[in-house]
């Protein structure tokens, strides 16, 4: 749930929001230290309002424990 219903200059339509996620975790080296990710987000309101442009959202991430 959104307090708003704009968000990046874009009106949702629904103050409610539902998220699919979907991702990829590679790692890199055997003892686990270094990691590649890749993350794709789709939130919409599932149709709960006639406006519904949905948002995407690609994340990248590298990750290194020492």
């Amino acid at each position: 749930m959104l307090n708003k219903r704009e968000f990046a200059g874009k009106d949702l339509g629904s103050y409610f929001q539902f998220e699919d996620r979907l991702g990829l975790l590679i790692e890199l080296d055997p003892q686990h230290a270094k990691m590649l990710a890749i993350r794709y987000m789709r939130c919409s309101n599932a149709g709960l309002s006639s406006r519904n442009p949905g948002m995407d959202f690609l994340n990248i991430a590298y990750s290194w424990r020492f």
